[in-house]
């Protein structure tokens, strides 16, 4: 039938346009030639071609075996060349990655080596190990860029976990946050968990401290612990989120959790427990404090909210 021919025809020009071409050009660029945006313009035209003609083959009413035989040939070759475009497009992302990072090391910036490493690690491991995919991608790289990646990130941690440690020492609260994200991506999260806690811990004291300070005076029990719940509070939403995703492997958010609840609890008992505050004895009394606790935290909420 006409539609057939008409598919036949797309078939045959999409596999016989310049695809290997590129392909070679890929696998022979050098890092400095500078073509990765002109070779990924042409496998994004390329990929854009319509690969995927299975439904339209079993949507025609088809008289000839002959033709459909031949169809299902030229559909499973334009597959298999799309699965080469697919690599190429890896082998010019991971040589963009892998100039990036040698680019930044080269400048002192290692937390953007850092990203860049990390980028370069998850294109690279989307090819399942022992896979004929990673076999392609690998031997398209060659031994001597895996091996400078290689030796870029280990320069890169390195120098990020000093970096790290002298961030958390200090208090450099920005530091900290453009190094944090990264350590769970580069394998560091069990490891830098316990000192960021430790951090966590220090920002969770000052801040409760202050606010402590802040109060009028004199003032009641109710507003004390209101204020440091509404400390606490603060420091799980600005840390716990980033804890999350980034230490999240190492139960860094759980032991944020379990810190500040700690944290609070002591602070709190004592307050109930010190005679010169109030009578509190116990925590029975708790319930009776918690409407003016709750008025004193809606008005902590309101005023910093403002």
């Amino acid at each position: 039938t006409e539609d057939l021919l008409e598919l036949r025809r797309g078939l045959e020009e999409a596999i016989s346009s310049d695809y290997a071409s590129i392909i070679e050009l890929a696998k022979s660029t050098s890092d400095e030639d500078g073509l990765y945006q002109d070779m990924q313009q042409q496998v994004s035209e390329m990929k854009n071609l319509p690969l995927n003609l299975t439904a339209s083959i079993e949507d025609l009413l088809v008289s000839s075996e002959s033709d459909v035989k031949q169809i299902r040939i030229l559909d499973g070759e334009l597959r298999k060349v799309s699965a080469e475009m697919e690599m190429v497009e890896q082998v010019t992302l991971l040589r963009k990655y892998n100039s990036l990072s040698t680019s930044a090391l080269e400048s002192g910036d290692h937390v953007l080596c850092a990203k860049h490493c990390v980028a370069f690690t998850k294109v690279y491991n989307s090819c399942p190990p022992e896979s004929e995919a990673r076999y392609n991608l690998t031997s398209a790289l060659g031994e001597s860029l895996l091996k400078r990646q290689d030796e870029n990130k280990a320069t890169a941690v390195s120098t990020l976990t000093s970096s790290y440690s002298s961030a958390i020492e200090s208090g450099d609260l920005p530091e900290i946050c453009r190094i944090v994200p990264l350590l769970g991506d580069l394998d560091l999260a069990k490891e830098s968990v316990g000192s960021y806690l430790k951090f966590v811990k220090g920002v969770l004291a000052n801040n409760i401290e202050e606010s402590l300070n802040d109060l009028p005076s004199p003032t009641t029990n109710e507003a004390r612990i209101a204020s440091i719940f509404n400390s606490a509070g603060t420091v799980i939403r600005h840390h716990l989120p980033m804890v999350s995703k980034a230490l999240g492997a190492a139960s860094g958010d759980r032991g944020l959790i379990q810190l500040v609840h700690v944290d609070v609890e002591g602070r709190v008992m004592s307050l109930l427990q010190n005679p010169d505050s109030t009578d509190v004895q116990d925590l029975q009394t708790v319930t009776k404090m918690l409407p003016d606790i709750e008025d004193a935290l809606l008005k902590g909420a309101e005023g910093e909210g403002g």
